[in-house]
C-alpha cells in the first residue's frame, strides 16, 4: 500500500495540483485509456509504474486492492458504535500520505480508480475477463457484509463511492471464460468471481440496502409486493379460455354441429380485479427511515449499477428461469426486484421528502424492461445480454400485478400545477412506460380520469394531458420514441366536437398551441394509421377481370346469375363456385394431395396416381388439417393449376347453405406429416407440399416494422381489460397472433369441414372466357374502388366505423382552426416525425400508402415494395395524403357480398364515411381559397399540382355524375355489375321509415333522403368549393405568367363526352359538370335536390369564366322548362296529387335561381368595370344556403360582387379580358333567350293568377303572392337595364302565345294567353307608360336579334303596345304623348302592318286620352293622324292601276286566274312597281288597310277634329275615297274582300254628316250602277247603312232618285236605246227605289208615299206588258208593306189588287196555251 500511496502522491504533486479535497471523497468518473494530460513528469511516472506492475502477475494488483478493501470493510464492522451512521470526520485528503495508517473505504476506492487510470488493462485479456470481475465480486461481497453487520458505521458517501467503483470497474471489464489458477502464496485464496456472481451478490446487496437503510424498521418488501398482485387466473389462461369460447360460439352461430355449452365466465372480470388491486395498492403506504434522504445518492448509484450488471455481455449459457409458482395470485419475485418495486410503487412523493427515490426506481425498472425486450431480438448469439430481470418475471409484472397501472397513476397525478418542478421527469418516465409497457395498460389510467363522470376531474385530467403532450414533444425526439398517447389524444380531440364547456376550451387551446409549435404530425399520424389500415385495401374496378358464370340448373333456379371478380395480379378474386365442367367429381378431389400459395396464386398439387394419396388420406381421416388458404388467383402458373375463387352473389341470390362467407376451398388433406404418430408417409418433395404453420400466421400491422416484433409483443398486448380496450385496439398495431393449441385447431377445423359439403362444390376454370367489360362496368363507374382485403379464411370486411371515427375527428380538428391546420399540414411532410428510429410511424405510413396504391392497381396489398414506390411519398405533405385518402374513401364501395359478411350497419357506416370525407374536403377547399389568396403564386402552383396528382377534379366529377345516373327514374331493363354494386351499397338511413330495401331506383315517394342523395348533396358543395379553389389558383398563376388560364370546352356534350374528363381544362369547362347539372334538373322525381344543384350554379357564377355562356344558357333553358311544368300544377290539382315530389316553395326557389343567374349575366354593376369580381367562397357558400330568402340572396350576391377586390385584367393586343368577354357572351346569349324566359314566366303568371281561392293545395309550390313578387324581382331589373331586349322578348312571347289558326287581320283578336303578358308588364312598376312607348319605338325602329323574324317583331311589339294602352287608365295616357308622337312620326318608315297598328294605337289614344291642352299638340296630333291615314290609304290603293294616261282614273288591277282573293294573290311580282307608284310589297296589305280604315277612320276623325275643324277632314276623306271607289265599282269574285272592306268603310263614313260631301256623289253613282246588287250577303248591312244615311241626311237625294224613275211617253222616239233596254232600266230603278225604302226606318218615306205611288202607277200604265217592270213594281209594293204602317198603305191596296189580278190572268192565259213552246218549257221544268 505505501508504494501505491507514493505513486498517487507523486502523480498529484507532479501535476501541480493538490490532493482531492476532503469533501470530495468520491473517485473520478472519467474513463481514461492512457496517461492523463499533465506534465512530462507525470507521463514518466505512468511509464515507470506500468514497468513495475508489468513485472508482477496481472492479477496481483487487483487482488491486492480487493484484499485491502475487504480489510477496510471489516474494520468498519469491527467498530463498536451501533448508534447510527458515523459522522464524517474532519476533512482530510482522499489518499493519505505514506505511513498514514490503514486505508479506509474511501481511500481504497480512490486508489482503485487511480490504478484503473494508470495501469493499462488492455495488455492482458485475463485482466478484463477475470480479474476485474473478481474485484467487483470482492467489493460487493465485502460491502454486503459491511452493510448487513456493520450497522451504523458505513457512511452513505462510502457506500455511494463503493457502488461507483463497481460500475467503473465493470466498464473496463469484458466478457470471457474464467480459467482455474492458483492464488499467490502471500494472499488468501480469492473466491471464484464472475459477472454472474457479481450480479447475484449485488442483488442481495440491493435488497439489503433498501430494507436496512431506506425503509422504516419492520417494513418488508415481500409483504408490500404481495399487495401488487392480482387474484384469479393468469392472463394467459384467461386468453386461451376466452379464445376457445369465442371460436366455439362462432361455429355454433354458423350452423355447425352442437357442442357442450362453454364454461360459465369467472365471477369477476379482469377489470374488476385490476380496480380492486389498485385500491389496495393505493391504500398501502411504506414509510421511509429517517436517514433515507442521506442514502438517496447511494440508491441512485445502486440503480445505475443494477442496469450496468444487467446489460453486461455474457458468454455463459443462460440460467433456467425459476419455475413459476403454482398458486393463483401468488408472486415469486426475487428480493431485489421486490425491493425495487416497493420503492417505485410505495415510496412517498411528498413535497419535503426524498422524491428522487421513486423516480430512480421507476427509471431503473424501465431500463431493465427495455433490456428484457431487446434480449428476444438478439436470440442466442455468442455475446448475449443476461439481464437480472427475466422474461418470466417481466410477464409476471405485466400480467399478474398492477405495477404498470399504479406507476402510471402516481406519475400522472404529479402533473398537477403544484408539482411543476416534477413535470419533466414524470413526462419522461410516462413516455418510457408507454413505449416499454403494454400501451393499453398505461393509457387506461389516463383515459379513466379523462372520462370521469365528474366534470372537474375531467377538466383537470385534460389540463394534465396538455402538459404531458407538450413536454413529451422533446422527450420523444430525444429518446427516439415513436409511440404516443393515441387514445388520450383522441379523447382530447373528441372534446372539440362539443361546441361549449370548459373541456372544449381546454382542447381548443391545446390544439392551437400544438399546431403553432409544428406538432401537427403527432396529431395526424394516429388518424392516418386508422385510415390506412390494411383492412381498407381496395382495388380499382378498372383493374379487375369480370366473368359471368352460369350455374347448373338447380343453382340457376335458386341463385340466378353470379359474377366472378379477379384482379390483374392476384389482388382480389371473387366468383361463383359453379359454372365449369372441368371438375371430374369426388375421385379427382382425392387426387389432390396438397395446396400451396405462391405470390397469391393457389396451386392444387394433383397426383398422377389416384390411389396413393387417397389411401393416405383414408389412413389419416381422423385428423383433417388445413394445408393452406388464400382467396387470390394470379395469372400464369402450371397447366394443372386451378384457381379457387370467392363467391360474390348479389344480395338477392342467397338461399343455399353452401354459399357461406368462406374464401377458399377447404380440402380435407392429411397427407402432410403433421405428427409422427399421425402419418407414416410424406408427400413428394419435388412437388413442394408443405404444412401451413398456423402459429406463425400474423396480421400485417401498421404500427410496427415489417421485420416482425420481439417476444415482448405478448406482454404489450396483455393487460387489464378496460372500457377503453375497444379504443385501444384502434392503435394496438399488431393484433394478437394466431397461436392455438393443437386440440383447439383440430376441433374448429373439424366443425368447419363437417359443415362444408364438398360434393356440392364445383370448380371455376381460370381460362373461362371473360365477358365484355363495357357490359358489366358502366362508363360512369370507372372511378369505383372495391374493398378487397382478405384475411385468413374470409374476405375481411373493412371496419367502416373506425374509419368514420377517424374522419369525424379530423373534421373536428379542421372546424376548430381550419386555416392553421391546413397551413401546418401543407408545410409538413410525411417523413417529418418526432422519432427517427427505424420502423417509426413515418415509415409505416409511407409503406401503407405504397401498399394501397399497389392494391388499387390490381396487385397484392402486402407485396414487395419497390424503392421508387416509397420514395414518391417521402416528399409528400400531410395535406396531400389527407386529401388523397378522402377522395379515395368517397369512391369506395363494398362488393356484392353475402349478407353475413357485410351487414346493413357496415354498409351504412361506409356511406357515412363517404359523406364525412366529402364534408372534410369541402371545409379544406373552402379555407384553402383564402390561404391561396394570401399566400401568392407559389402555394397556388403547389396546390394545383396536388389536385392534379390526386385526380381530384376527375374523381369528384365522376362521383357526382354517377349519383345523378343512379337516381334516374324508370325501370331498368338490364343492369351492369357496377350498378348492382351501387344498389347493394345503398341502404335506407336509420329512421322509422327505413324499413324497405332502400334501393336507389326505388319509389319517388321516399320519405327520407337516401344515402346516394345525401352524398350527392355533399358532392355538390364539394364541387363548388373545388371550383372556387381551382379558379383562385388559376387566376394567381395566370396573373404571374401574364397569360390567361386554360380555356374550357364549350358546346353541348355528346353521349360519348358525357363521362369523359379532359385534362388541362378547369372544372366548369368539363362536359361532365354540365351534363350532371342538366341531367339532375331534368329529374322531376328528384325535385327536392334541385335546390342544391341550383345553389351550385348560382354560387359558382363569378368563377366559371370562359364556359359561362354555355352553362348559363343550358341551365336557364332547363329552368324555364321546369317552371312551365310546375305551372301546369297550379291549374290541375290532380297532377299535383299524382306528383308528390315537390318540396314546399319549390317554385319560389326556381324563380329565385333564375333571377340570380339572369341578373349576374345581364345586369352591370358600377364596380364590375372590366373584369368579373372575385369573391370569397365562404361568403358564397353562406349566401346560397338552404332557406335563404330571395331578397337576402340578391343583396348578398350584390354585396359580394361589389365589395370584393377585382381581379387583374390581362389584355391581349388591346382586347378585353377573357372573363369579361365570356360575361358579355353570356349576356348576349341570355338576352337572345329572354323570349323563352318571358314565355315561361307568362305561363307561370297565368297559372297563379287563375287561382282565386284563398287556399289551395297547389300553394305548396309557392304562395301566389310570393311567386308574383319573385317574378317581378326577376323582370324589373332586366326591364330597367335592357328595356329594348325586354320589350322585344315580350313581343316575341306575344307572337308565340298568339291564337293559332285565326284569319289574317290587321288587328287580330287578342287571346287570354296574350293578355297575361299585358298584366305581367303592367305589374312591373319600373316601366312607366312613357318609357314603354319609347322602348317600343326603339324596338320597332331597330329590332334586336332575338330569334324572331325582324318583320314580325315590330308588329308584335305594336300589338302588345296597343293592348297595353287599352289596360292603362285614361288619365295616365296623357303622360306618353311626347313619346307617342315620336313613334307616330316614324310611321312612314315602317311596314304596312306596323302602320295599321300605329293607326290603331293612335285611335286608342285619341278615344281614351283626355284632350290635349296645347293647341300645338292638337295640331301635331292631327298632322300625324292625317299622315297615317294617307299612308294606310296609299296601301289600300296598292291594288289599283291607272286606266288612262290622260286622266287619273283608277281601276282594280286584274288578278291572274281571277279565282283567289286579292289579299292573298294581289301582289305583283317582286321588284316590279305598280302603275300607281305604290311598292309591290304593299299590294298584299291593301285589304287589311281597307279594313283598318273601315274600323277606325270615321270615329278617329270625328274625335280628332272639333266642330269648327270638320272642313279640314274633307280633303283627307276625298283622297281616301279615291282609293275606295274603284274597289266598290269592281264586282268580280277576286275583289270580294276589298269590296266588303270598302263597303264597311263607306258605311262608317256615312254615319257622320260632315263627311257627306266626300262620298255622296260616289255613293249615289254606285247605287245606280247596273251591278250594284252583285255583292255578297255580308256587304248588304253596310250598304243598307250607307243608303239610309245617303237618303236621310239630304232631302233632295231621294227626290233625285224619284226623278230618275221616269218612263218615256208612248210615241216618243229614242234614237239611242231600244224599248227593251228602256224597260230594263226602268225595272232597275224601281228595284233600287225598293232597296232605298227597305233601308229606311218605318214610315220614314210616308210623306213621299203619293209620289212613290204615282211612279209605280206610271210604270204600270205601259202600252205593252213588261214582266221585268211588273216584277219591280210588285217588289216595291212588298217593301212598302214592310216599311209602312197599315193605316198608311190603304191607298195602295186597289193598285196592288188590280195588278195582282192582271198578273194572275196572264198566268192563266199562259197556262191555257198549248203551244209547242209551252210544252217544251214545261218539259224542261
Amino acid at each position: 500500500m505505501p508504494h501505491i500511496r507514493a505513486l498517487y502522491q507523486n502523480y498529484q504533486s507532479a501535476g501541480g495540483g493538490a490532493a482531492a479535497s476532503p469533501s470530495d471523497r468520491r473517485p473520478s468518473r472519467q474513463n481514461s485509456t492512457g496517461a492523463t494530460d499533465g506534465t512530462k513528469q507525470q507521463q514518466d511516472l505512468v511509464k515507470t509504474a506500468n514497468l513495475l506492475f508489468g513485472a508482477l502477475e496481472p492479477h496481483y494488483v487487483w487482488e491486492y486492492m480487493k484484499v485491502k478493501y475487504g480489510e477496510a470493510c471489516r474494520r468498519v464492522v469491527s467498530a463498536c458504535d451501533p448508534s447510527g451512521p458515523a459522522a464524517d470526520p474532519e476533512p482530510h485528503a482522499a489518499v493519505q500520505p505514506v505511513g498514514g495508517g490503514d486505508p479506509d473505504v474511501a481511500e481504497c476506492c480512490a486508489l482503485i480508480v487511480f490504478l484503473l487510470d494508470v495501469i493499462s488493462t488492455e495488455t492482458s485479456v485475463e485482466v478484463q475477463t477475470e480479474h476485474l470481475p473478481d474485484l467487483v465480486c470482492g467489493v460487493l461481497q465485502s460491502l454486503g457484509v459491511t452493510l448487513t453487520e456493520g450497522v451504523g458505521r458505513l457512511r452513505p458517501a462510502d457506500l455511494c463511492c463503493s457502488l461507483d467503483i463497481c460500475r467503473t470497474v465493470l466498464n473496463k471489464a469484458q466478457p470471457g471464460t474464467r480459467r482455474s489458477r492458483s492464488p499467490p502464496a502471500a494472499l488468501p485464496a480469492p473466491p471464484p468471481g464472475s459477472v454472474r456472481d457479481a450480479s447475484r451478490l449485488f442483488a442481495a446487496l440491493f435488497a439489503s440496502l433498501v430494507e436496512a437503510r431506506l425503509l422504516a424498521h419492520g417494513v418488508h418488501v415481500a409483504d408490500s409486493c404481495r399487495r401488487l398482485a392480482l387474484g384469479g387466473r393468469s392472463r394467459a389462461e384467461e386468453r386461451d379460455a376466452g379464445l376457445r369460447q369465442l371460436l366455439l360460439q362462432r361455429v355454433e352461430a354458423s350452423g355447425g354441429p352442437g357442442r357442450p355449452a362453454p364454461p360459465p365466465p369467472p365471477a369477476a372480470s379482469r377489470q374488476e380485479q385490476v380496480e380492486a388491486a389498485l385500491r389496495v395498492a393505493e391504500a398501502h403506504h411504506v414509510p421511509l427511515s429517517p436517514e433515507a434522504g442521506q442514502y438517496a445518492e447511494a440508491f441512485r448509484s445502486a440503480c445505475q449499477l443494477l442496469v450496468v450488471l444487467s446489460s453486461f455481455p455474457a458468454t455463459e449459457d443462460r440460467e433456467e428461469s425459476p419455475p413459476p409458482s403454482a398458486g393463483p395470485g401468488a408472486l415469486d419475485l426475487p428480493p431485489w426486484l421486490s425491493a425495487l418495486l416497493t420503492v417505485a410503487c410505495f415510496a412517498p412523493l411528498t413535497a419535503g421528502g426524498p422524491t428522487g427515490l421513486p423516480f430512480s426506481a421507476v427509471s431503473t425498472l424501465l431500463d431493465l424492461v427495455a433490456l428484457v425486450t431487446s434480449v428476444g431480438a438478439a436470440g442466442s448469439q455468442r455475446a448475449a445480454v443476461q439481464p437480472l430481470l427475466t422474461p418470466d418475471q417481466h410477464r409476471a409484472i405485466v400480467d399478474d400485478t398492477v405495477v404498470t397501472q399504479l406507476l402510471t397513476r402516481r406519475l400522472w397525478r404529479l402533473l398537477s400545477p403544484e408539482r411543476a418542478a416534477l413535470h419533466l421527469p414524470c413526462v419522461d418516465l410516462l413516455q418510457l412506460m408507454l413505449s416499454l409497457m403494454p400501451p393499453q395498460l398505461v393509457e387506461n389510467q389516463l383515459a379513466a380520469d379523462m372520462t370521469h363522470p365528474d366534470l372537474a376531474v375531467r377538466t383537470e385530467a385534460f389540463s394534465r394531458f396538455a402538459v404531458l403532450w407538450h413536454l413529451s414533444r422533446e422527450v420523444s425526439a430525444r429518446r427516439h420514441i415513436s409511440r404516443s398517447f393515441d387514445r388520450c389524444l383522441l379523447l382530447m380531440l373528441d372534446c372539440l366536437r362539443d361546441p361549449s364547456g370548459p373541456l372544449h376550451a381546454v382542447a381548443r387551446t391545446w390544439l392551437t398551441h400544438t399546431l403553432q409549435r409544428g406538432d401537427v404530425t403527432r396529431i395526424m399520424e394516429p388518424l392516418l394509421l386508422l385510415l390506412l389500415t390494411p383492412s381498407t385495401a381496395r382495388v380499382s374496378v378498372q383493374h379487375i377481370n369480370v366473368r359471368a358464370t352460369e350455374s347448373d340448373a338447380k343453382e340457376s333456379d335458386e341463385l340466378g346469375r353470379v359474377y366472378a371478380i379477379s384482379s390483374v395480379e392476384g389482388m382480389c378474386q371473387s366468383g361463383g363456385l359453379g359454372g365449369c365442367n372441368n371438375w371430374a367429381g369426388w375421385d379427382e378431389l382425392g387426387r389432390v394431395y396438397a395446396i400451396s400459395s405462391v405470390e397469391g396464386n393457389v396451386i392444387y398439387h394433383v397426383s398422377e396416381e389416384a390411389g396413393a394419396p387417397a389411401a393416405a388420406a383414408r389412413r389419416a381421416s381422423a385428423a383433417r388439417k388445413l394445408m393452406t388458404l388464400t382467396s387470390v388467383a394470379g395469372p400464369g402458373g402450371a397447366p394443372q393449376t386451378r384457381a379457387g375463387t370467392v363467391r360474390l352473389p348479389g344480395p338477392h341470390q342467397l338461399s343455399s347453405a353452401l354459399l357461406q362467407p368462406i374464401s377458399v376451398f377447404v380440402n380435407p388433406i392429411t397427407v402432410g406429416a403433421v405428427d409422427a404418430e399421425e402419418s407414416d408417409a410424406d408427400p413428394p418433395a419435388s412437388l413442394g407440399a408443405r404444412r401451413l404453420d398456423l402459429s406463425g400466421v400474423r396480421r400485417f400491422s401498421p404500427d410496427q416494422p415489417a421485420a416482425g416484433r420481439t417476444a415482448a409483443d405478448g406482454a404489450e398486448r396483455a393487460g387489464s381489460q378496460t372500457p377503453f380496450d375497444g379504443l385501444a385496439r384502434l392503435f394496438d398495431g399488431a393484433e394478437e397472433s394466431v397461436s392455438l393449441a393443437t386440440s383447439i385447431v383440430n376441433e374448429i377445423v373439424d366443425l368447419a369441414l363437417d359443415k362444408c359439403n364438398l360434393k356440392e362444390s364445383k370448380w371455376v376454370d381460370k381460362k373461362e372466357p371473360e365477358q365484355s367489360q363495357e357490359k358489366l362496368i358502366h362508363p360512369l363507374h370507372s372511378f369505383m374502388l372495391l374493398y378487397c382485403q382478405i384475411c385468413l379464411l374470409v374476405l375481411q370486411v373493412c371496419d367502416s366505423g373506425r374509419i368514420l371515427y377517424a374522419l369525424q375527428t379530423l373534421r373536428a380538428v379542421l372546424e376548430t382552426d381550419c386555416r392553421l391546420t391546413l397551413c401546418s399540414m401543407a408545410t409538413t411532410s410525411v417523413c417529418s416525425t418526432s422519432g427517427q428510429s427505424p420502423g417509426n410511424r413515418s415509415q409505416q405510413i409511407q409503406v401503407l400508402l405504397a401498399c394501397h396504391r399497389q392494391s388499387m392497381q390490381g396487385r397484392r396489398f402486402g407485396g414487395e415494395q419497390q424503392a421508387e414506390a416509397l420514395t414518391a411519398y417521402r416528399s409528400a405533405m400531410l395535406l396531400e395524403v389527407v386529401l388523397s385518402q378522402c377522395v379515395q374513401f368517397i369512391r369506395s364501395y363494398y362488393p356484392t357480398l353475402e349478407p353475413a359478411s357485410v351487414t346493413a350497419e357496415q354498409l351504412r357506416a361506409n356511406r357515412q364515411v363517404q359523406i364525412v370525407s366529402a364534408e372534410i374536403l369541402t371545409s379544406m377547399f373552402s379555407e384553402l381559397v383564402t390561404v391561396v389568396r394570401s399566400s401568392g403564386r407559389g402555394f397556388a402552383t403547389y396546390l394545383a399540382d396536388v389536385l392534379q396528382r390526386c385526380r381530384v377534379q376527375k374523381t369528384l366529377l365522376n362521383c357526382l355524375l354517377s349519383t345523378v345516373h343512379s337516381l334516374r327514374a324508370g325501370p331498368r331493363a338490364e343492369t351492369t355489375l357496377t350498378e348492382d354494386i351501387i344498389e347493394f351499397n345503398e341502404v335506407c338511413p336509420p329512421g322509422p321509415a327505413a324499413g324497405g330495401s332502400g334501393g336507389v331506383a326505388g319509389s319517388a315517394h321516399t320519405p327520407l333522403l337516401s344515402f346516394t342523395e345525401t352524398l350527392q348533396i355533399q358532392l355538390i358543395r364539394l364541387v363548388l368549393s373545388l371550383l372556387i379553389l381551382e379558379d383562385q389558383t388559376d387566376q394567381l398563376k395566370s396573373d404571374m405568367d401574364g397569360a390567361p388560364s386554360a380555356g374550357g370546352r364549350v358546346g353541348t356534350p355528346s353521349a360519348s363526352e358525357a363521362a369523359k374528363f379532359y385534362p388541362g381544362h378547369p372544372v366548369p369547362a368539363q362536359p361532365m359538370l354540365l351534363n350532371a347539372i342538366t341531367g339532375a334538373l331534368k329529374q322531376s322525381h328528384r325535385r327536392h335536390l334541385h335546390h342544391h344543384w341550383l345553389s351550385l350554379v348560382t354560387s359558382s357564377l363569378p368563377f366559371i369564366r370562359r364556359p359561362l355562356p354555355h352553362i348559363v344558357t343550358s341551365v336557364v333553358t332547363q329552368l324555364v322548362h321546369n317552371i312551365e311544368q310546375l305551372a301546369a300544377m297550379y291549374r290541375s290539382e290532380s297532377r299535383l296529387a299524382e306528383d308528390a315530389c315537390v318540396p314546399p316553395d319549390h317554385m319560389v326557389y326556381l324563380v329565385e335561381s333564375l333571377t340570380v343567374i339572369c341578373h349576374f349575366c345581364m345586369i352591370d354593376s358600377s364596380q364590375q368595370g372590366s373584369g368579373v369580381q372575385s369573391s370569397s367562397s365562404a361568403e358564397l357558400l353562406q349566401t346560397y344556403a338552404p332557406g335563404s330568402s330571395a331578397p337576402q340572396v340578391l343583396s348578398n350576391l350584390l354585396q359580394v360582387l361589389t365589395t370584393a377586390a377585382p381581379l387583374k385584367v390581362s389584355l391581349d393586343d388591346g382586347g378585353r379580358d377573357a372573363s369579361t368577354e365570356s360575361l358579355l357572351n353570356a349576356r348576349r346569349l341570355l338576352l337572345n333567350s329572354l323570349p323563352r324566359i318571358v314565355v315561361g314566366l307568362a305561363a307561370l303568371w297565368q297559372a297563379i293568377t287563375a287561382r282565386t281561392a284563398s287556399e289551395s293545395p297547389s300553394w305548396i309550390l309557392g304562395v301566389p303572392r310570393m311567386v308574383k313578387q319573385q317574378v317581378l324581382e326577376l323582370l324589373s331589373p332586366i326591364s330597367h337595364h335592357h328595356p329594348a331586349n325586354f320589350v322585344a322578348a315580350v313581343a316575341a312571347a306575344w307572337h308565340e302565345r298568339r291564337l293559332r289558326g285565326q284569319p289574317k287581320q290587321s288587328i287580330p283578336e287578342f287571346c287570354a294567353d296574350q293578355l297575361v303578358l299585358v298584366d305581367l308588364v303592367s305589374s312591373i312598376r319600373v316601366i312607366p307608360i312613357d318609357n314603354l312607348v319609347q322602348t317600343v319605338r326603339s324596338v320597332v325602329k331597330q329590332p334586336p336579334n332575338i330569334g324572331l323574324n325582324r318583320s314580325q317583331l315590330p308588329c308584335a311589339a305594336l300589338q302588345f303596345l296597343l293592348c297595353h294602352l287599352r289596360s292603362v287608365p285614361a288619365p295616365a295616357l296623357a303622360e306618353c304623348w311626347s313619346s307617342l308622337l315620336v313613334l307616330l312620326r316614324d310611321a312612314g318608315q315602317l311596314t304596312p302592318p306596323a302602320q295599321f297598328l300605329l293607326l290603331a294605337v293612335l285611335n286608342e289614344y285619341v278615344q281614351r286620352a283626355p284632350p290635349l291642352p296645347e293647341r300645338k299638340d292638337q295640331r301635331d296630333l292631327q298632322d300625324v293622324a292625317a299622315k297615317l291615314v294617307e299612308a294606310c290609304s296609299a296601301v289600300a290603293g296598292a291594288c289599283l292601276e291607272q286606266t288612262t294616261w290622260l286622266r287619273r282614273n283608277l281601276a282594280v288591277r286584274a288578278v291572274p286566274g281571277g279565282s283567289s282573293e286579292r289579299d292573298q294573290t294581289a301582289s305583283p311580282e317582286p321588284g316590279k312597281p305598280t302603275s300607281n307608284g305604290h311598292s309591290p310589297e304593299a299590294a298584299q296589305w291593301s285589304v287589311q288597310a281597307l279594313r283598318i280604315l273601315a274600323d277606325l277612320l270615321a270615329p278617329l276623325l270625328d274625335v280628332l277634329y272639333q266642330s269648327d275643324e270638320k272642313d279640314r277632314v274633307l280633303p283627307l276623306l276625298t283622297g281616301v275615297m279615291c282609293h275606295v271607289t274603284p274597289y266598290l265599282k269592281e264586282h268580280s269574285p277576286a275583289n270580294t274582300a276589298s269590296f266588303l272592306a270598302c263597303s264597311q268603310l263607306l258605311a262608317s263614313l256615312s254615319e257622320y254628316q260632315y263627311s257627306r260631301r266626300a262620298w255622296r256623289r260616289e255613293a249615289f253613282d254606285l247605287l245606280l250602277e247596273p251591278a250594284f246588287f252583285s255583292m255578297q250577303e255580308q256587304c248588304l248591312p253596310f250598304w243598307r247603312t250607307t243608303i239610309d244615311n245617303l237618303m236621310t241626311h239630304d232631302k233632295t237625294t231621294f227626290k233625285e232618285l224619284l226623278a230618275r224613275v221616269v218612263v218615256s211617253q208612248p210615241g216618243t222616239l229614242n234614237l239611242f236605246s231600244s224599248r227593251e233596254a228602256e224597260y230594263e232600266l226602268r225595272a232597275q230603278l224601281l228595284k233600287r227605289l225598293a232597296f232605298v225604302v227597305f233601308c229606311s226606318d218605318e214610315d220614314q218615306y210616308q210623306p213621299h208615299l203619293p209620289e212613290i205611288q204615282e211612279k209605280l202607277a206610271e210604270s204600270l200604265r205601259l202600252p205593252q206588258v213588261a214582266p221585268s217592270i211588273q216584277s219591280a213594281v210588285l217588289l216595291c209594293f212588298r217593301v212598302l208593306l214592310l216599311r209602312m204602317s197599315s193605316r198608311h198603305v190603304v191607298s195602295l191596296w186597289p193598285s196592288i189588287i188590280t195588278e195582282l189580278v192582271q198578273v194572275l190572268l196572264q198566268m192563266e192565259h199562259q197556262l191555257s196555251m198549248q203551244s209547242d213552246e209551252f210544252r217544251w218549257v214545261w218539259t224542261e221544268k
